[in-house]
């Protein structure tokens, strides 16, 4: 076999040789009979090589081809776990959707269980105090109207006589014969306001209140709010979805309910040490009012939290007639001429009226303004420790500094009134305007002595507004007026 590949390759060389090129062009029949011998005896000795590869390729063949069944076998039998996760995972969540509704169940199921609880321990306990109530309680008692201070003896008044609707037993009222104002009962009056607070906080564990998000949004509306400004809902529950409405209609709203638990929602107010702090464009509440305990004390304090004159409350309920007397909580209901005198003494005055108490709306809305042309923020300030500070002034000795009262401000024009007396060796002082705990300057200027008036502009809302007067010199500084005029 090796001889005879030898004796092949020779006669290749041969063929390759300078002499077997260089024969002449017609004489082509001698080389192309030795090409076509030399191909025959080539093609037998590779004959066997070509089978043995084709064997080979076969064999590939058929081993692509069993991989490609078991590929087509692995791809189906993933399509199938695929489609076994798939429905392990569709019972899993109906498994899990099955917990939470057997977990709200239950749960609804304790709540209701909790909620009877309480209603009879309520039953319980204000059947008791009645009957307390009926021993200590007699005609003879001096009873104060909390609006314009008339007293009489408890048998001289006029009463009205209910049931609580909430298991607080008989509920007894008594008619003002000066202001008309109907109050009481006065066995809810009595408690100590920690009572008072538990007694509204067992109540809600036991009942639920009404939406009176509707109520609330009307009565927002009857401000006619701006959407530069900011506003409170005083009293607005922890129930109720105005805030978040009213906030997405554009408009900066925030919320205070004492009695809520404390909320991480930085536009709901639960401490009223934090609500001091602030001031409003205007407040507004729904079913409030009627709620007080001394309406007079708690309208002062909300005009104390609006900001300016222009600043205006609207507050909503049908108690401004004696109506809905089925509640121990309601305390005064403001018929006669209760509300002038409250407007009186608090020092506001009536803008508006809206009347649909006898309507399905039942609604019932005034809105207040104030009588005085400016908002004293004398109060609102902070001063140094190198400060004096009284009700009527505030004296900055050398170094003192005074700041305050960090408003929440829209983008609107502001006027400030500072009277101050810095004595004949001087002639002006700077003031500052800032935010941001007087990291930015918005404005600055120069006080003289007496009164100043100081103008300014926000652009937008801006947050902790605060007005900074520092003593520098030697002599001691009187500052006795502060006062946002509009």
């Amino acid at each position: 076999m090796d001889r005879e590949r030898d004796r092949l390759l020779k006669k290749l060389v041969a063929m390759e040789s300078p002499c077997l090129r260089e024969v002449p062009q017609n004489a082509g029949g001698l080389k192309n009979e030795i090409k076509g011998k030399v191909e025959r005896e080539v093609q037998w000795i590779v004959e066997p090589y070509v089978e043995k590869n084709n064997q080979r390729l076969k064999k590939h063949q058929l081993l692509m081809e069993e991989h490609n069944k078991d590929l087509k076998s692995t791809e189906e039998n993933l399509r199938l776990v695929e489609k076994e996760i798939s429905d392990e995972k569709e019972r899993l969540l109906m498994a899990e959707n099955k917990i939470d509704h057997l977990s709200m169940q239950s749960t609804e199921l304790e709540n209701k269980k909790l909620s009877a609880v309480v209603r009879e321990l309520m039953k319980v306990k204000w059947r008791q105090i009645d009957e307390i109530c009926q021993r200590t309680e007699t005609d003879d008692d001096l009873l104060t109207c909390k609006i314009c201070g008339h007293q009489e003896k408890r048998g001289n008044y006029e009463k009205k006589i209910s049931e609580c609707i909430y298991n607080g037993g008989r509920l007894e009222r008594y008619v003002c014969p000066e202001c008309g104002v109907i109050f009481g009962p006065t066995k809810f009056d009595n408690l100590t306001q920690a009572e008072k607070d538990e007694d509204y906080y067992v109540h809600y564990l036991g009942f639920h209140e009404g939406d009176s998000t509707e109520k609330e949004i009307k009565a927002f509306y009857m401000l006619h709010p701006d959407k530069n400004g900011v506003y409170l809902n005083y009293g607005c529950g922890s129930w109720s979805k105005s805030i978040q409405i009213i906030r997405e209609a554009g408009y900066n709203v925030y919320g205070y309910e004492p009695y809520a638990e404390v909320s991480d929602n930085p536009y709901f107010i639960t401490d009223v040490e934090k609500l001091k702090r602030m001031r409003f464009d205007g407040i507004y509440s729904n079913d409030l009012i009627e709620h007080l305990i001394h309406p007079v004390e708690d309208f002062i304090f909300m005009k104390s939290l609006l900001k300016s004159p222009e600043s205006k409350m609207s507050h909503s309920t049908s108690c401004y007639i004696y109506k809905h007397e089925i509640t121990r909580f309601h305390t005064h209901f403001f018929t006669g001429r209760s509300l002038e005198v409250l407007c009186e003494k608090a020092g506001l005055k009536i803008l508006d009226c809206k009347n649909e108490v006898d309507t399905e709306a039942d609604f019932y809305c005034y809105v207040y303004g104030m009588i005085e042309n400016e908002v004293n923020y004398m109060p609102s300030m902070y001063v140094t420790q190198e400060s004096i500070k009284s009700e009527k002034e505030i004296i900055l000795n050398k170094n003192g500094i005074m700041f305050g009262p960090y408003l929440n401000s829209g983008a609107l024009d502001y006027k400030w009134q500072i009277d101050i007396d810095f004595g004949e060796n001087m002639h002006m002082l700077n003031y500052r305007i800032t935010s941001d705990s007087g990291h930015r300057v918005l404005y600055k200027g120069i006080l003289e002595n007496g009164k100043n008036f100081i103008s300014y502009h926000l652009d937008d809302f801006t947050d902790n507004v605060e007005i900074v007067i520092e003593n520098k010199s030697e002599q001691p500084i009187r500052i006795t007026k502060v006062a946002l005029l509009q």
